[in-house]
């Protein structure tokens, strides 16, 4: 398991979108994807949110101790053998 950082600077919802994409694309089951926003930024994320979802990726959006950046951590959704074995 290794950690992917992605630092999205001067926020452009599509760009950023795609750069996400690519990311989530290349990560494997086990990373961790961590996402870096200015936290003014963040009302705009909900994009990233989206592809984080159809990607299948559980995420905790949070905001740093001194407010300045908005992060969100994602990892992939797991599927327990119960769901596997049609137990919900």
């Amino acid at each position: 398991m290794s950690t992917i950082t992605v630092n999205l600077g001067d926020f452009n919802p599509i760009m950023d979108g795609v750069k996400v994409k690519r990311v989530i694309e290349n990560a494997s089951d086990e990373d961790e994807i961590v996402i870096n926003i200015n936290s003014n930024d963040a009302v705009g994320a909900y994009n990233i949110y989206s592809i984080l979802e159809n990607g299948g990726y559980e995420f905790l959006p949070k905001a740093t101790d001194n407010g300045k950046t908005y992060t969100i951590i994602a990892h992939k959704r797991r599927v327990s053998d119960a769901e596997t074995n049609g137990f919900e």
